[in-house]
């Protein structure tokens, strides 16, 4: 099924705000490994990145170098 530009544009548009956001399960996921003290992510160079700080406060990461 063929779509015109305008509706590829919407869909986009909704599909790029959906995952601009991450889910509840995504969520769980990463505070149990801040948690355990595992790997949260990688920086813009590719090196894991790790959590640094407690549960209970928003996490500052750290390079793994």
């Amino acid at each position: 099924m063929l779509h015109t530009d305008d509706e590829n544009d919407i869909w986009l548009d909704a599909f790029s705000a959906v995952l601009a956001e991450p889910s509840a399960d995504e969520r769980s996921f990463f505070e149990d490994r801040r948690q355990q003290g595992l790997g949260v992510g990688l920086d813009e160079t590719g090196n894991l990145m790790h959590a640094t700080s407690g549960p209970s406060t928003p996490p500052s990461l750290s390079s793994d170098r």
